[in-house]
């Protein structure tokens, strides 16, 4: 039977922030054990920002009903992958899911806030052609807690096909993930509910030497510094999830989980580079301790403080040793951990996984298993879960709260609590490491380009700057310029001008960013202008005049505060497609093209025109053109045309080839040229005029009258001819060029384009201004014959 959960299965904002997220990451450092979830809860936010998005239907059935062989209690429900694609698109930084558990009326609400477990400079590589850049796009990764469970952690990945995560409480730890034998069905249950636990078993043998008094006490409240673990992903992985995103998928994902734990202590990790094997691997096991020797003679230096193997062979883990941390010998940096197959063939194990994965880790940090006998001052042991000591000593009694990460619980029935962490004796190991260490980096995420003095310089045709904006801060935010949105966390850029149209663009970034760009240097910058959405998707495109010498700024950060992977870019250009309002269409028959130079002082435009234009039927024609309502004055410089063609203004109702329309174009030699229609498709008129050095052209409207005037210097012009043409009161107006004859494309260039809306209204014509002319014999008288008043019409005049 299914039970329905309308309105449970609801993603919602919070306004918690993780201690993971953005600058807060330094903030970790100083917490004790177990107090991030406490910081979590004091922090719940209220406002007008609550949003509920869902991932999963809203039906579920009890695991039972179909997994009876695998697991004792749990929920199935089916993953909605277009709710979780616009999900992974908004990016929301604070949510509220809750879940069914399998038990009728019981759910769990997770308080989640987005994490950062990457460096900006995280990459994956593959083992194709030795090593090849991979470009992962990932998920957005959660951490947070339970509501209403005092001490409880929840981490939870969602990617484009599927959700993975860990969430302990005080019933033990929950598994939620895909199942491996469907494409939608997710299961959400209790590890211990599992009928065929996978064994856990760790090699690494104990050195014997047990800890000072001050090793096992900390009590700075400043952790400091980070450390960046380095992750390789063996054939036996890419060979069962099918490609290197599905790879990178889960050892983020794990990661993910395993990271909130070190949260937990008080302790900062990221990651800084995977590898992934898409190739025959250099591991063959069989034991864990060949996978760690193996590791070691294949890897030499590598980017990171620790390296991990992680084969699909549930063969245990094996560390180094204890001291991989600022050892100058790499090997004793390194481990290896054996994932379970279970949770690829049928249902999810991930808290087995990062059991393995965060115990390894934990003895490169400096921890023994919890029954090694080097514990409480007195070289004892903490637990006896494993049913017997590393050296000897007494065996102690099993913990009736549950086991912590360094134990062997999982294998007895108090298990492993999460929630425990590494336990006080341990992670205080753990945290005086990481603070006598010498050679960690103060932060590991975040980037030193959020601030602007330590903009990150970019130029035209460069690389494409790329990186994760996650633990930027805001410390350096400008003042939002117009377009740009209210700056939030993020990151500066650098360039200086070359004088060609620029163009800054976030294309290929992975969530809704925003930028904003400025003149000149850090303290005293000056808007140029910004942008939010005109890129494709949710990204962002700004294009200006950048000046010859002068230096820009560029602020990237994400709307409403969003983050992530980001891609920058920056091109330049001389020549462009005429830009906005300005645009092009061909008037009938012939191919042009057009161009334009926005940066140069004048801007230029030019039209190469196979048109044909000797139809008074229909016209042909390139044009560059806007759209104008009511009067107007057009003027521009005809720089050049080739002899074949003519150029010029023109202005007309519509693109179609027989539409109303009045043009003046020039030769630059001795001709005018002055076509008009009156009627849509009927014939137009043609005039020509004898003119001395047409250079210049304009174009005026007055109601339903239209005048061309020419120039010889732009400054003192005479009237070419009038004509009446009734228009609507918005047309298109613009330059138009055209060959005179067959026989090749003309070329025609214009300069110093004016436009003025709303001329003032014509006055009758002075006389001195006016050529010689003849007068158009098309007049008509009414009424006649008459005896009073009479009516003289005129279709056209002709001046010149």
């Amino acid at each position: 039977m299914q039970h329905h959960f309308q309105n449970l299965l609801k993603f919602s904002l919070l306004g918690c922030f993780l201690l993971l997220s953005a600058g807060l990451m330094a903030q970790a450092n100083t917490q004790l054990p177990g107090e991030q979830s406490k910081k979590l809860k004091g922090e719940e936010p209220s406002g007008p920002d609550f949003q509920r998005v869902s991932l999963f239907s809203p039906m579920w059935e009890p695991a039972t009903k179909r997994y009876a062989a695998d697991v004792t209690e749990g929920a199935v429900f089916d993953f909605d992958s277009q709710k979780a694609a616009a999900f992974l698109q908004r990016g929301l930084r604070h949510v509220t899911l809750t879940l069914p558990t399998g038990k009728e009326g019981e759910t769990l609400t997770l308080k989640l806030s987005r994490a950062q477990i990457f460096t900006p400079d995280f990459k994956v590589y593959t083992s194709d052609n030795g090593k090849t850049r991979f470009d992962y796009k990932g998920g957005l990764h959660y951490q947070g807690y339970v509501e209403g469970q005092e001490k409880s952690l929840a981490a939870i990945s969602v990617f484009d096909d599927q959700v993975m995560g860990v969430i302990s409480t005080a019933d033990g730890n929950y598994n939620l993930g895909k199942l491996g034998n469907s494409e939608k069905a997710h299961m959400l249950f209790l590890d211990r509910k599992m009928v065929n636990p996978p064994p856990f078993d760790c090699s690494t043998e104990d050195d014997g030497i047990g800890y000072r008094p001050e090793q096992l006490n900390f009590s700075q409240r400043n952790v400091g510094d980070c450390t960046k673990i380095y992750i390789e992903g063996g054939q036996s992985l890419f060979n069962n999830l099918g490609s290197v995103a599905a790879v990178t998928n889960l050892l983020t994902g794990v990661f993910n989980q395993s990271a909130i734990l070190y949260a937990n202590e008080g302790l900062t990790v990221a990651i800084s580079e995977i590898f992934v094997w898409t190739t025959p691997d250099p591991y063959s096991g069989p034991s864990a301790g060949d996978y760690r020797a193996q590791f070691q003679n294949n890897t030499g230096a590598f980017n990171g403080d620790l390296g991990h193997l992680v084969e699909l062979d549930n063969v245990g883990g094996q560390a180094a040793g204890f001291s991989g941390i600022c050892n100058a010998n790499t090997d004793e940096s390194l481990c290896f951990s054996g994932f379970s197959g279970t949770g690829f063939s049928n249902v999810p194990t991930f808290s087995f996984n990062v059991q393995i994965f965060t115990h390894e880790l934990g003895h490169l940090f400096g921890s023994r298993h919890t029954h090694a006998c080097v514990w409480n001052g007195n070289n004892t042991a903490i637990d006896g879960c494993a049913g017997y000591t590393e050296g000897g000593c007494a065996l102690p009694g099993n913990p009736a709260g549950g086991g912590t990460i360094m134990s062997y619980c999982n294998g007895v029935a108090v298990g492993i609590n999460f929630n425990l962490g590494f336990g006080p004796q341990p992670g205080n190991v753990i945290r005086n490491t990481i603070a006598n260490a010498t050679c960690l980096s103060v932060s590991c995420t975040g980037p030193d380009n959020d601030l602007c003095a330590n903009a990150q310089p970019i130029v035209c045709g460069g690389p494409v700057a790329n990186g994760n904006s996650g633990l930027a801060t805001a410390n350096d935010a400008p003042a939002g310029c117009t377009g740009g949105g209210i700056p939030n966390e993020g990151v500066w850029f650098s360039f200086t001008g070359n004088g060609q149209w620029t163009t800054i663009s976030t294309n290929g970034s992975n969530f809704d960013t925003q930028i904003n760009i400025f003149q000149g240097n850090c303290g005293a910058l000056a808007c140029v202008g910004g942008d939010d959405d005109s890129g494709p998707g949710a990204t962002s495109e700004f294009s200006f005049c950048a000046q010859a010498g002068v230096p820009y700024k560029v602020y990237l950060d994400g709307f409403a505060g969003d983050f992530g992977y980001y891609q920058l870019s920056i091109s330049c250009a001389t020549t462009v497609p005429p830009l906005a309002p300005w645009a092009t269409y061909t008037v009938g028959a012939g191919g042009n093209s057009y161009s334009s130079t926005p940066c140069t002082v004048p801007p230029t435009f030019s039209i190469n025109s196979s048109s044909v234009n000797n139809s008074l039927g229909g016209d042909n024609m390139g044009f560059i053109e806007q759209q104008l309502c009511g009067d107007f004055e057009m003027t521009a410089l005809v720089t050049s045309i080739t002899p074949n063609g003519y150029a010029g203004l023109m202005a007309r109702e519509s693109g179609a080839s027989g539409s109303k329309m009045v043009g003046l174009y020039t030769n630059r030699m001795n001709s005018v040229r002055w076509e008009a229609r009156t009627v849509a498709n009927t014939n137009k008129s043609v005039n020509f005029f004898s003119k001395p050095a047409p250079y210049w052209v304009k174009l005026k409207r007055q109601g339903n009258w239209f005048y061309g005037y020419y120039s010889y210097n732009g400054a003192t012009f005479s009237i070419v001819t009038a004509q009446m043409v009734p228009m609507n009161a918005c047309i298109d107006v613009g330059m138009a060029a055209f060959a005179n004859y067959p026989g090749g494309p003309a070329v025609a260039a214009f300069s110093n384009v004016s436009i003025v809306d709303g001329v003032a209204p014509l006055v009758v014509l002075p006389g001195n201004t006016v050529e010689p002319g003849t007068v158009s014999r098309n007049m008509s008288l009414f009424p006649n014959p008459t005896r009073s008043v009479v009516t003289v019409s005129f279709s056209e005049l002709k001046f010149g």
